[in-house]
């Protein structure tokens, strides 16, 4: 699922269209309603219009199904928010209204810890546990008037084993302190995961003797 932030509003890419299955609210079980799901949004961001809101449930590749709802704040800027609409978990959250210049220049440690307060009040401590820091890198503004954000990435670690495609990343604005961005992707099964086992069946002395054996013949 791909999105980038413009002054008017919020760019959905091709790619991001063949992955998204829109479903019947109507015709689908789901324990979040759409209410739920607007309530949510609206909690977690007091500055959102009420009658800007919009919502889809949709089934996503990454994410599953989902509320995707799409808002405006009172300073004209769009917030996109992905919610599991299972269990009413926040999965992603685009924030454009976080996107705005302060007067303030924040540390890679000061904007590192910020992550980590973020991550310990939307995830719980046992998956909190399952991941590791990947990365922290700053990012220049792309425009005179907007500000540098620093993109922080952690990877979930499964039986030991780094994971290409789950893990947790975040956006922090340099100017600010606020997290612009989240995305937490959560979708493989550990159970399907091989256990390689790398303790060595022989020992090197043995190694040798086959390998000169393998020699002289």
């Amino acid at each position: 699922m791909a999105f980038a932030f413009e002054e008017g509003g919020i760019i959905f890419t091709k790619e991001n269209m063949k992955q998204t299955k829109y479903l019947d609210p109507s015709t689908s079980e789901v324990n979040i309603s759409f209410e739920n799901a607007k309530n949510k949004l609206m909690s977690e961001n007091p500055e959102v219009i009420n009658e800007s809101i919009h919502g889809e449930l949709i089934d996503d590749d990454d994410f599953g199904i989902i509320w995707q709802m799409s808002s405006k704040t009172t300073n004209g800027k769009s917030i996109v928010i992905g919610i599991d609409a299972s269990n009413g978990e926040r999965l992603f959250v685009y924030d454009g209204s976080k996107n705005v210049q302060g007067k303030n220049s924040i540390s890679k440690d000061a904007a590192l810890e910020i992550a980590e307060k973020y991550i310990e009040s939307k995830v719980s401590a046992e998956k909190i546990n399952e991941i590791e820091l990947e990365d922290v890198n700053y990012i220049e503004p792309a425009a005179y008037d907007l500000p540098g954000t620093y993109k922080i990435s952690y990877t979930r670690i499964i039986r030991g084993i780094p994971s290409l495609s789950d893990g947790i990343q975040l956006r922090v604005n340099e100017e600010t302190g606020e997290v612009s961005s989240y995305r937490k992707r959560w979708s493989m099964d550990e159970e399907k995961i091989a256990l390689i086992d790398t303790k060595p069946s022989i020992t090197d002395e043995k190694a040798v003797e086959v390998l000169k054996e393998y020699m002289n013949t």
